[in-house]
This record gives C-alpha cells, structure tokens and sequence, in this order.
C-alpha cells in the first residue's frame, strides 16, 4: 500500500482478484486498480483527469465522474479490467457520454471522494456525499443526463450514500423483481442525535421531491465508518463500525428482521473500509 496510502472510496469489481478505489497522483485524485495476485497497481484513467467519485453500475461495471476540461461526465473505468468469469470485454457498458455539467457554486472537487455513489433504481442518478468541513456535509445527486442537484446541508460528522435490494412480488416481468432502496448514513460525535443514524431518500409523499425520510435505524452508541453491498443477499447491507471499547467490527443489517448479526471470527485490526470481493 506504500505507493498509494491515501487509497480510499474502495468498491470491488466481481471476479477480478483486487479492489478498484481513489487515490491522489500529481495531484489529482484519480482511479486504481490494486492485484491481489501480483500487489501492483494500475490506473484506470489515461490522463490527470479528476475524479469526483466511483460507483459500481448495474453490469457490474465501475463508474467515475471525471472532469474533461470545466465539466464533469459519467464514464466507465474498467472495461479494461480482466474477470475471472471470462467475461466479455466491451469499450463500455454504460451510455456514451453525456454533456458536461460544471459542479455547482460554492463546492470543489476536493470536497468529494470520501465514500463510493451508489445508482439510484433506473441507473441515471448516482447519491453522492460532499465534506463542506466546520462540521458541515451536503448529500448531493448527479444525473448524467441533467447533472448536478444539491440537497439539503446537514450538520454531521459523516453522510456516507447505502443501497440495498429488495426482492417484489413476481409481476410476470424480470425488470420489476428487483428494487432498490437507498439512502444516506449520518453520523454525529456528540449532540442530542449523537450516533449513527440510517435514512432514506424518497420522494414526498405531497411534493413528489426526494426527500430524507426518519431513520429506520438509530444507533447511538456506534460509528460508521464504511457500508458496503452485495446484489444477491437481498435485503442485507454490510457495516464496518468502529467502537472505543470493541475496536474496529463488522456486522450485516437485514431490512426484513431488522436484526444485526455480527462477524465474530474476523480479527480486531483498523479497517478502513468493507467491501465484499468475489
């Protein structure tokens, strides 16, 4: 890790035997891709091309907001990535990209990056997180057919984006089994609200607008530090927590039970990240 320790916003790419992730290089924080099988790293971005963020899209494709010169587009980073699966490699499965769009006033690519975006249902709008600092964080959308949209700022020590899956009564059409409900960790080191909290972005049920709704889960006692996704355990998101007392740990949240269960054979180390890998 010693070429890249700033290597962080982890997401994984099936089959492929590494992570994919950010980190900075002549400045700019740019894609990587690190081999488990060989420990090197290689870039996933031709050129000093900032990235906002990555996301992982439907076709278990990597997705990155890059710059080209004063807007910003989707573009896919991993066609070039071998699988184990012997998939076929295309120049992209994501749409050509779109027009440009500049990053709203008063925010910087510098703000972003901390935490992968996750697609919304349908795949056009990505939840992104951008750090304002003084104790101050905005969840923002990127439409890549319309770009950017700011949402309310929150004051918080932490907004990471989520998303899980949940499975729909068989409609007789394999697009409508499958939806996806995502949303916005918050957490807060002290306060009345202090603890972590998980919410979902919906639309209002009288304005159509999407909206934070109340937390589904209020934990009070815990930090949030990295959550994390696999389409097939339906229902389920994965949280890496980190506690004064317990360390570092892991556990799965089931949206079904509403139950917690731990990963107790995992050893007590600083995790910065969780991310399920092949």
């Amino acid at each position: 890790m010693s070429a890249h320790p700033d290597f962080r916003s982890v997401v994984n790419l099936q089959k492929t035997y590494g992570l994919c992730g950010l980190a900075k290089e002549n400045g700019v924080q740019q894609p990587f891709f690190l081999d488990f099988c060989t420990g090197e790293w290689k870039a996933l971005s031709f050129y000093d091309y900032n990235t906002l963020a990555l996301v992982i899209g439907s076709g278990n494709d990597i997705a990155a907001i890059q710059q080209r010169g004063k807007g910003y587009s989707l573009y896919n980073v991993s066609a070039g990535l071998e699988q184990s699966n012997y998939a076929t490699k295309t120049r992209s499965n994501f749409p050509m990209p779109e027009p440009l769009f500049e990053l709203p006033e008063g925010f910087t690519p510098e703000q972003f990056g901390d935490y992968p975006g996750v697609f919304m249902q349908g795949n056009e709008i990505i939840l992104l997180s951008a750090r304002k600092g003084n104790g101050k964080w905005v969840p923002m959308l990127y439409n890549y057919r319309n770009g950017f949209y700011v949402l309310e700022g929150i004051e918080a020590d932490a907004i990471i984006p989520f998303y899980f899956g949940m499975a729909l009564p068989d409609s007789g059409s394999p697009s409508l089994l499958y939806q996806k409900k995502v949303g916005y960790m918050i957490y807060y080191s002290s306060g009345d609200n202090s603890g972590s909290s998980f919410r979902l972005l919906e639309p209002d049920k009288e304005s159509s607008k999407l909206q934070l709704q109340e937390p589904f889960v209020q934990l009070s006692d815990k930090k949030v530090v990295s959550i994390t996704n696999r389409p097939d355990r339906i229902g389920t998101i994965t949280v890496l927590f980190s506690d004064k007392e317990e360390g570092r740990t892991t556990s799965d949240f089931d949206w079904n039970s509403k139950e917690w269960t731990d990963y107790t054979d995992l050893s007590d180390m600083p995790y910065n990240s969780v991310v399920w890998a092949n």
